[in-house]
């Protein structure tokens, strides 16, 4: 069966676990990132809570792992939760009839494999970003739900062969989904579902990130004989390669000749501009740490910021609650950041304007942790996902009573 079929009626009982529920979640990243580093990205907070929610009693989380070939990996993590790996499948995917194919033979792999482990139909597939939905949408399911966290124009400035494809996933996404969550109300504007509630739910913090983030912590070894003040930048592979602004730190640095810049995160270098980024003298490089260690890091830190290329768009990127948990203020070159935030972040566009900004905020010191964190308490990802499957319920119960006739 491909897509929905017969079997998208709501009122016909949950399959999967001794409850009937169950879940297949398309992660953004690989589950041993997730092990090794934590469950930090929004994808990954909000899976690690449906999770712990007992909503579910079956979950299947989904990665695509980088290999060639038609062979799934499976791994059972618990009784509950089984990670999936679907193959690249054939190469030069680049190439859109290629991709077609190969999405269509990832669908046909997983429905099998999700068969195999379960004959029931998945009550809900959750994924991300648009992209997914060429395989999404020939799996079978009662509901879906999409989270919208980024603009792929702004993901993929710098390589705009990868925007290929993202209009026809968008109206493929909008006539499928039942429930879309957008990290902001940009993100929300302008789309025009078939059928689709949209809600806003911006990013969070994990509760036990804002109590770690309360202690007192003694400098950390990586940060030993780096000379302060300090700029401190979280980034992740992605970020570090393709949406850092490398010249604007650069030209910053320039403007400020006492500081060091701490890149916290730094994995493979690919492309250019990191690299003369790094070859700078007054630059500390921290590699992938586990979401835990990044508090010390940052409360030893005396500005951290959000430079992303190209500038402005939307403002909620996860670093900014990170940062503002650990007391640090924050210089960002966006547009809009969540409104209650607003009073704790400052803004720049050019280096000079973004250095200058940096010395008011080191002079001025560290945020109070008590203020912070009480505008922080509204946004975990535990009170986010509560919210998240509040929505959903609407959602079903509105699909349950248009089949109904009610």
């Amino acid at each position: 069966m491909t897509g929905r079929g017969t079997s998208r009626a709501p009122g016909s009982g949950r399959e999967g676990g001794a409850d009937g529920s169950g879940l297949v979640f398309f992660g953004q990243r690989s589950w041993s990132d997730i092990e090794a580093f934590g469950f930090r990205e929004t994808s990954g907070a909000m899976f690690r809570c449906l999770r712990e929610s007992g909503r579910f009693g079956a979950l299947r989380y989904v990665q695509r792992d980088r290999r060639w070939g038609t062979r799934v990996a499976r791994r059972r993590v618990d009784a509950g939760c089984d990670v999936i790996g679907l193959p690249v499948g054939l190469p030069y995917g680049r190439i859109p009839a290629v991709r077609r194919l190969n999405r269509a033979l990832q669908a046909a792999l997983l429905r099998r494999t999700l068969a195999r482990i379960g004959p029931a139909v998945p009550e809900t597939v959750w994924f991300y970003d648009w992209a997914p939905i060429e395989i999404v949408e020939r799996l079978p399911r009662r509901l879906t739900v999409m989270e919208v966290t980024d603009a792929p124009e702004l993901v993929y400035a710098t390589l705009p062969a990868a925007l290929a494809g993202f209009a026809g996933f968008r109206r493929a996404a909008l006539a499928s989904a039942d429930l879309i969550l957008a990290v902001t109300p940009c993100l929300a504007q302008g789309l025009t579902p078939d059928r689709a509630r949209v809600a806003v739910l911006p990013n969070g913090i994990a509760a036990a990130f804002l109590a770690a983030a309360a202690a007192a912590w003694p400098e950390p070894a990586a940060l030993a004989g780096v000379a302060r003040p300090r700029l401190c930048v979280v980034v992740g592979e992605w970020s570090a390669n393709h949406r850092l602004d490398h010249g604007l730190l650069g030209a910053a640095l320039d403007e400020l000749p006492d500081w060091t810049l701490v890149l916290v995160g730094v994995g493979v270098v690919r492309t250019a501009g990191l690299e003369r980024l790094l070859s700078r003298d007054r630059v500390a490089v921290v590699p992938p740490v586990p979401q835990a260690s990044l508090v010390p890091i940052i409360r030893h830190c005396d500005v951290c910021a959000v430079p992303y290329d190209p500038p402005g768009g939307f403002g909620d990127a996860l670093k900014t609650y990170e940062y503002l948990a650990c007391g640090r203020p924050v210089v960002v070159n966006l547009d809009d950041v969540e409104p209650s935030l607003e009073r704790f972040i400052v803004r720049a566009r050019t280096a000079r304007e973004f250095a200058a900004r940096c010395v008011e905020l080191a002079a001025r010191g560290g945020l109070d942790l008590g203020e912070v964190h009480a505008a922080l308490a509204g946004f975990t990802w535990e009170r986010r996902a509560a919210r998240a499957l509040a929505l959903l319920d609407d959602v079903r119960n509105e699909r349950a009573r248009a089949a109904g006739g009610g």
